[in-house]
């Protein structure tokens, strides 16, 4: 698959995702934050973040310093560097 194929894929499926925030996401990343008994001072990445559904909370718990968050996609090239 060509990387500018799975850009287009992820473009696509935006829409939806930003939709069902409130309903699916929000509730199932404050859930996750949850399970996970993060501590005020803890360090949490968050890969695809999208609109924050875990990045949210798990700032709200460790402290806005202690989360790093990253939403494209990380593509490698052709030489799979």
């Amino acid at each position: 698959m060509e990387p500018r194929d799975l850009a287009a894929g992820f473009a696509d499926g935006a829409e939806s995702f930003d939709r069902l925030f409130s309903a699916l996401w929000s509730p199932i990343g404050a859930a996750t934050v949850k399970a996970a008994q993060l501590r005020p001072g803890a360090h949490v990445f968050d890969a695809c973040c999208g609109s924050g559904a875990s990045a949210i909370p798990a700032a709200e718990q460790v402290g806005p310093h202690g989360v790093n968050a990253a939403d494209k996609p990380v593509l490698a090239n052709e030489e799979g560097a």
